[in-house]
């Protein structure tokens, strides 16, 4: 019996090192340190220092994970990181620059803004920006249909799943386009897609 505690203990013991290493690869490679270390990136954090997103409403500096990254579930966060972190690493390494065309990233770009990081500072989608006052009318009107076709924003929103470019040439049904945040908010962090970024 002793024999099979110490075999449960040492897998017990790999487990925990194996979360341990994983939980501190994942932060490290959330900062906006690793983020900066590829050259591509750099324009993007100087396009976000003159942008209203440059500081949160408590005057905080705002970070590349706090929108790219989403904070919807730790399966969406490995997910985006894996598959973001090999297209990167496959563009700097290869020597082809993201940032070329933005008209090409435009989609997947988009589909990686998870409507919970918006929704953790805009929490109340009735008020302005500052949350002192209301929206105009038409943004109030836009916010109660995104609402009410949005049921699940603190996972997401819907738009994480449903509102997704096609990925194969099969025909679709053709369906109700479910518009996340940034569907309609464009060029709030960063430069429009289409203008080419300043080199």
């Amino acid at each position: 019996m002793s024999k099979l505690y110490a075999i449960l203990g040492v897998k017990g013991v790999v487990v925990l090192v194996f979360l341990l290493i994983s939980s501190a690869t994942a932060v490290g490679t959330s900062t906006d340190t690793f983020c900066l270390s590829c050259h591509e990136m750099r324009i993007y954090r100087d396009e976000l220092l003159l942008s209203p997103h440059a500081k949160d409403a408590k005057g905080h500096p705002i970070g590349c994970s706090q929108c790219h990254i989403p904070n919807s579930g730790v399966f969406s966060m490995l997910g985006a990181k894996t598959y973001m972190g090999a297209k990167d690493a496959w563009a700097h390494f290869n020597d082809e620059d993201p940032a070329v065309n933005r008209n090409e990233m435009r989609e997947d770009a988009r589909e990686f803004i998870a409507d919970s990081n918006c929704r953790t500072c805009h929490e109340d989608l009735m008020l302005n920006a500052k949350g002192d006052g209301p929206v105009p009318d038409k943004g109030r009107k836009d916010h109660a249909t995104y609402l009410k076709n949005n049921p699940h924003a603190d996972r997401g929103g819907c738009s994480r799943c449903h509102g997704r470019k096609p990925r194969s040439s099969a025909p679709k049904k053709p369906k109700v386009e479910i518009k996340s945040c940034v569907s309609c908010h464009e060029g709030l962090a960063h430069k429009p897609f289409h203008i080419a970024p300043d080199k």
